[in-house]
Order: structure tokens, then sequence, then C-alpha cells
């Protein structure tokens, strides 16, 4: 049946190019500045990013992507274009305590240009046209599966001194956590504004209309596609695929509908640390030339606690700003995790790995009983890693099965007395079950804990005020 759907997705992205491929004859005003390829790892995924769109390429391919931002990241961008045009990009996005908002902006420097007239084709001068684009969005997570995000531009076409277009033009998009694993929808349309006015004539901006799925069949294997429908101009196909090797170096490869001066084959390569990327992309342009892309983006600052609404109220007035619970991974353990008297076989080692990679990804995609089930799985394959114990109870919190949240977080705490943020999550299981004064208890021991626990202490305050 999974099979049968992907199949079917696929589909109807290759009908939308089949449907109605009648490109027109002009471009429209701003195509490089709103259509440009920002980030050198989507253009080497031949721009095919709608549905895999996250950090602050979200602000370019889909807003909904910042839902998923918990760090501040830096995006800054060189691209040595054809024909002597240089494009520049920065952005910057932040998380808040719903959501992250982020703000971009691009130049492109088209160069030199002689400057002719009717009279003297020889030359009189030069000048240089610029486009300039600012940027500013936010996105959130709207339901378990779905995040929504939007943006809003200011552009300026320079044309020359005395002839500059100026206008506003907005972005929504979707980003849907499919019950396929590993399958991500995204939908968008683009470019909603004012026409750019060119002293008394006015153009349209290249509206567009765009459809993308994202799939990992394996683990290091992304696919990725994108059905873009461009008003007035017909529709373009955007595909490409990234290979992972060591879980730091990429390896890519696209195909770009859109590049009509060559085959469309685009290619490029990335590394990244766990606060660095560093991407390039190599897209061929036939007797023109080639492009040269090259990115950075780095995370900065610490992880935002999100803080989530509280939907169910157990009790007449509950107000308490839960923070939303995470998995504990590698590198968040409250404890060292005890070494093993016997050394596992390699192979066993890099699949227990995995698992727990897997499964935090899950988890992170809201796909909470998947990652329950890999939780259980591994508590089985590691039963001393205790920090399972904690991540099972977190999945079954997050399910809103307080229950079994409550029973596992028990369990955790009989290995783990000192965790305060598991007294913290243990009041909040009974709190959501009517038991207050359990709660209570739970609570002040987190406070006796880390007397720090501002969350320990506005849950214990307000309850003890209603």
């Amino acid at each position: 049946m999974k099979r049968i759907l992907i199949a079917g997705l696929l589909i109807i992205f290759i009908s939308i190019n089949a449907l109605a491929y009648n490109r027109g004859a002009g471009v429209t005003v701003g195509s490089t500045l709103l259509r440009g390829q920002v980030g050198a790892a989507p253009a080497a995924l031949g721009g095919a990013y709608t549905a895999f769109a996250e950090g602050p390429l979200s602000l370019r391919y889909n807003p909904a992507g910042l839902a998923d931002e918990t760090r501040k990241k830096l995006f800054l961008q060189y691209n040595a274009h054809i024909l002597d045009i240089d494009r520049s990009d920065i952005a910057l996005t932040v998380p808040l305590n719903y959501g992250a908002f982020g703000i971009s902006f691009s130049l492109i420097d088209y160069g030199d240009i002689t400057r002719t007239t009717t009279i003297n084709k020889n030359g009189i001068g030069i000048f240089s046209p610029k486009d300039y684009f600012l940027k500013i969005g936010y996105g959130r997570q709207v339901s378990e599966r779905m995040q929504f995000g939007g943006t809003i531009g200011v552009y300026t076409l320079e044309l020359d001194q005395d002839a500059r277009a100026e206008g506003i033009t907005a972005d929504f998009g979707l980003k849907y956590n499919s019950p396929i694993d590993n399958l991500i929808l995204g939908a968008g349309i683009k470019n909603i504004g004012t026409k750019a006015r060119f002293y008394f004539e006015r153009e349209e901006l290249p509206l567009l209309f765009v459809l993308g799925l994202a799939y990992k069949p394996i683990p290091q294997l992304l696919l990725l596609v994108d059905g873009e429908l461009i008003d007035g101009e017909g529709s373009v196909i955007h595909a490409g695929a990234e290979y992972t090797v060591a879980k730091r170096l990429k390896f890519r490869v696209g195909y770009n509908g859109e590049n009509e001066t060559d085959n469309g084959l685009t290619a490029g390569a990335g590394f990244a640390t766990d606060d660095l990327s560093l991407d390039y992309a190599y897209i061929p342009f036939g007797e023109f030339g080639n492009s040269h892309q090259i990115s950075l983006e780095v995370k900065f600052g610490k992880p935002v606690e999100r803080k989530a609404k509280v939907i169910e109220r157990r009790v007449e007035r509950i107000e308490t700003l839960e923070r939303k619970p995470e998995p504990l991974t590698d590198t968040e353990q409250v404890i060292q995790t005890p070494i093993e008297t016997t050394t596992a076989p390699e192979e066993e080692k890099i699949d227990i790995q995995s698992m727990k990679d897997k499964s935090v990804q899950e988890f992170s995609s809201g796909r909470f009983e998947s990652a329950l089930r890999l939780f259980i799985e591994l508590e089985t394959l590691t039963p001393t890693d205790y920090d399972l114990k904690y991540n099972i109870a977190t999945a079954y919190y997050s399910m809103k099965h307080y229950e079994e949240a409550l029973n596992e977080y028990g369990k955790y705490l009989e290995l783990v007395p000192s965790d305060d943020e598991a007294w913290l999550y243990k009041g909040y299981s009974e709190y959501h079950l009517n038991r207050i004064n359990s709660a209570k208890h739970s609570w002040r021991r987190a406070l006796e804990i880390n007397p720090d626990n501002e969350y320990a202490r506005a849950a214990l305050s307000q309850t003890t005020n209603e």
C-alpha cells in the first residue's frame, strides 16, 4: 500500500509537468531575483526543496520549514553566476517559544553593461543594474503533523539610477509529515504581491504554485520532487537525490526543468557537523558557461525549550506553561551510560546507533507512536541505557497517554532520582490525571534538585493559587 501511494504521488507531480508545458517566450520581471536558487544544497538538488525546506532556506523555498527551528542559524551564500552575474545572500533565523522568525537579504549584481543609443551604438558609458530583496518570515507547528508559514518581502529592481521598480511580495507554505514513514509533503504559493512598475508600465510578478515531496527509502538516501506551476508560463519539474556517507559527507544530483540553456542537470556536495554545514553546487548553462554556488550555514546559541499550549484542561483553571518534552540524544544525556563489559560487534553498534538516530528523528517529526516502538525495541537491546526509559516516558507524554507516562517516569526516577526534568514531567502527568497533591510534590522535588527550574516553580505557583 505504501509503494502504491508513493507511486501515485509521483505520477501526480509528473502530470503537472505534462498537462501544460507551454512556457512563455518572455521572462517576467524579477525572475532572477524571485526565482533564483538560494543555497548550494537546493541548487545541487535541482531546486526541489519544498517538502524538505528547513532553516534560513525556508524563507526561499517554504516558510513552513521555519517551524522546525530550535537554534539560531546564520546563512551566507555567494553565487558566481553566468554572464558576470553575481548573487549574494544572507539570512538569519531565530527560534521562539512558538515557531521561529527569519529575515533575509539578497543582492544580485549584473555587472557593468555598455550604454548605447540609436545614434551612438558604440556606447556612451556604462550602467550597472542591481536587484535587492529584503524578506521576513514566520513559521510554526499548527497540528501534530502540519506546519504553516509565511513571508513578506520588499524588492527593488534597479535598471539604472533613474529607472527603478519596487514592490511587495508574499509567500505562504505548508509542510505535512505523512503517516507513511519518512515521507513529507509540501505545498506553497509564491510571489503574491504588487506589480513592478518601470516608468508608466507595470509588469506582473512570476506568480507560482508548487507541490513537493521528500522521501527517504533508506536513512542514507533522500529523494525530492517538486512540481511548479508558473502563472502564464506553464509548469516545471524539479527533482533531486542526496546520498549521505558517514553521516557528514553528502553527494547530490538533480534536475532543474527551468534551465532551458542546457540539459537541466545539476550536481554538488556538502559537509556537515553539528554546528556547521558547507555546501557547493555546480550548474551548467551550456554555451553561457557554468554557475558555481557556495553556501555556509552556522548554528549558534542554546536550543530553545519550546512551551506547548495546554489543550486539555483537567482542572478548572490551568494556565501552566508546559515545556514540550524532547527525547534524550547521545549529546543530551543526564547521566553517563554505563560501559558494557563485553564489546558488541561493530555491525551491531552501527545498527543500534542508526535506530537511535531514527527514533529521535521520528519523535522530532511528530511521529510519536513510531518513535515509541523504536525506544522500546532499543531498551531490549541496551537495557543499561537508562535514558531510553526517559524517552519512552516522553513519547507517552507527547501522545497524551499520561497514565503510561507517569508509570515510565516513575521507573526512570528510581534509577536516576536527581533528574529535575523527569520530576517536572512526572508532575505534569499527575496534574493531567487530576492528582494535584502528587503533582505539587513532584514539582517541589524538581525545585529541591534545581532551584532554577522556572517551569516547576510556575506550575507549583499556579496550582497553589487555584
